[in-house]
């Protein structure tokens, strides 16, 4: 660890004015380059951590936001300089928003397999000038004239996939003005997941909320639920300590 990253990943240090302030230049043409954006959580940090390619896709990207409490406290410990917290559905729904308000050609990529399904995502975007593509693996297979058309996209494909797509794409869509990985934020979207109160949200403990609001179709799943978080808060902090 050196300089103001770990484990070989650069961490941001931008508060949320000047986050947004680089979003806004994005979307109004004043950037000179593609902006991508990754959400920093102590799970992408511990991919990253056994991945040195991986590492090296993030450090690639042009704005590196911290989204996980985790990592707040990591930065406080190690003395690296975290910048605000900003979360990848905080974003996302800003980002959504000014391009909807800016009449952007807006792309939604996301996991033809995951919880929620395309006739979720279309009772959400109803209305809403977007277009959904369907990824099962294969990046030659969601390449399209309409996808290269896209100026925003927003990829929920997980991690380190996301980034990695982000990564692979950006130079072959000549209109992209922005891409950011979001994660699970289509689930929220839908309401297939809940996030936790706001209150839980602004003391860092999203996480445990999210233990108790479980859907029913997903509550056989909740073991699996408390080995992430397990790995995102007791592993992340117990490696970030002593190694």
């Amino acid at each position: 660890m050196s300089g103001n990253q770990l484990w070989g990943v650069k961490l941001g240090n931008y508060s949320k004015e000047e986050t947004y302030l680089l979003i806004d230049e994005a979307l109004n043409l004043q950037a000179s380059s593609v902006l991508t954006i990754a959400t920093l959580n102590p799970e992408i940090l511990l991919l990253a951590k056994d991945n040195s390619r991986y590492a090296e896709i993030l450090n690639n990207f042009s704005l590196r936001v911290t989204d996980g409490f985790g990592l707040k406290l990591a930065g406080i410990i190690k003395r690296l300089k975290t910048g605000c917290r900003l979360t990848g559905v905080d974003l996302a729904e800003y980002i959504l928003k000014k391009g909807l308000e800016n009449n952007l050609k807006i792309g939604i990529i996301y996991r033809e397999e995951g919880l929620s399904s395309r006739s979720d995502l279309e009772r959400f975007f109803k209305n809403k000038k977007v277009e959904l593509f369907a990824w099962s693996g294969a990046k030659s297979e969601i390449m399209s004239k309409n996808l290269q058309e896209k100026e925003i996209l927003l990829v929920g494909l997980g991690a380190p996939e996301q980034e990695e797509f982000i990564f692979e794409i950006k130079q072959q869509l000549p209109n992209l003005k922005l891409a950011i990985g979001v994660g699970g934020t289509f689930d929220f979207w839908t309401g297939r997941k809940k996030r936790a109160p706001r209150w839980m949200q602004k003391l860092g403990l999203e996480w445990l909320g999210r233990l108790f609001l479980l859907p029913k179709g997903e509550r056989s799943f909740r073991w699996q639920r408390v080995r992430k978080i397990w790995r995102s808060t007791g592993v992340f902090l117990f490696k970030v300590l002593f190694n």
